[in-house]
């Protein structure tokens, strides 16, 4: 460590928590932000609902609106026994397959999907491959949120960006570089209830879920590598780490752990180099988070299958898995995302 890194965390701390009490986190407008259509492929709002219970099911959606119209699009459904998921993940022009909609602000959303699934093939590395087995499937639901919601920018202890940022090498092109990928990032824990039809079937399905609306700028190509780690445990118990590796900021740790709705910060994170990988959302691997009152948790992540989502030079393996967090069981996400050149895997 560099002599002036304690010196540069204290300074980019205070910063943050300048611009924190100066830019507080705008709910409402957050809540009822809408994307301006101005050509701009960069730009995004994106809305991710993901639910996962205790029986062995899980049900995730996350619809993603351009500012050149066009709509990244996911909806599975997973048990114990299969895995749906939606063919169509792209729509250059608005899509009509699917709908995100505010009932009450920071309290209930409504999400729907109808359109064409395919049964997913796992092979015996839990890896998820796209069938020709193709299905209908509907699903209307609704998230009623039993947290309140936590901003990553405005709830987030600032130590944690302080320290990524105090040790990169400081210039007029890192600062424009952290600058041009802003975004406002936010999650709340709720219940998700929904109806699910797959062909003939109809599934009534409830479980304890999370929601997570970003809006700003996101250009997967330009990540490097990232992991997110959503372990819901219960209503208003989770664990959520996250680990990005860009090209200007390579050791970026983020998360938190809320106790019964109780927010608390966290001081430290596995290093995403401890976590091995292939290039895949590993079948098996631990990874620990300190909170600032010295609490730790160890956890160990089972991988139920991955799932692919593919975009211009990088790729997203959605992984299902259940977690175990110092012998209490949860169920969740262990996200895997890769740039497609994998020399920008590697650390400087």
């Amino acid at each position: 460590m560099s002599l002036m890194t304690p010196l540069k965390k204290r300074i980019i701390k205070k910063s943050l928590n300048k611009k924190n009490k100066e830019n507080p986190f705008n709910q409402t407008y957050s809540e009822n932000y809408q994307i301006v259509l101005d050509g701009n492929k960069d730009s995004i709002n994106s809305h991710y609902f993901s639910a996962h219970n205790q029986n062995g099911e899980s049900l995730f959606v996350r619809r993603a609106e351009r500012g050149d119209g066009s709509i990244e699009l996911w909806c599975c459904y997973h048990n114990q026994d299969t895995t749906y998921v939606n063919t169509v993940q792209h729509f250059s022009n608005g899509d009509k397959n699917s709908k995100v909609e505010l009932i009450e602000e920071a309290k209930q959303w409504k999400f729907s999907f109808s359109g064409e699934v395919c049964k997913m093939i796992k092979d015996e590395n839990g890896i998820g491959q796209y069938s020709d087995e193709k299905s209908l499937m509907s699903v209307d639901a609704d998230f009623n949120a039993t947290t309140n919601i936590f901003d990553f920018t405005y709830h987030l202890d600032p130590s944690l960006m302080a320290a990524a940022v105090a040790k990169e090498k400081w210039s007029n092109e890192f600062f424009q570089a952290l600058q041009s990928m802003n975004q406002i990032h936010y999650e709340q824990q709720g219940i998700v209830t929904a109806n699910i039809s797959i062909d003939n079937q109809k599934i009534e399905f409830e479980s304890i879920a999370m929601r997570d609306h970003s809006y700003g700028t996101r250009d997967w190509a330009y990540m490097d590598r990232h992991i997110w780690l959503m372990a819901l445990v219960d209503d208003k118990t989770s664990v959520n780490t996250n680990m990005v590796k860009y090209p200007h900021l390579e050791h970026l740790k983020t998360g938190y752990y809320e106790n019964k709705g109780e927010l608390m910060q966290l001081k430290k994170i596995t290093d995403m180099q401890e976590i091995q990988t292939d290039g895949h959302v590993p079948g098996v691997f631990n990874y620990q988070v300190v909170l600032k009152n010295k609490e730790v948790f160890n956890i160990t992540v089972e991988k139920e299958i991955e799932i692919p989502f593919e975009y211009d030079g990088y790729i997203v393996y959605e992984g299902i898995a259940k977690f175990t967090i110092n012998n209490k069981i949860a169920r969740g996400i262990s996200e895997f995302g890769f740039n497609k050149n994998q020399e920008r895997w590697l650390f400087k």
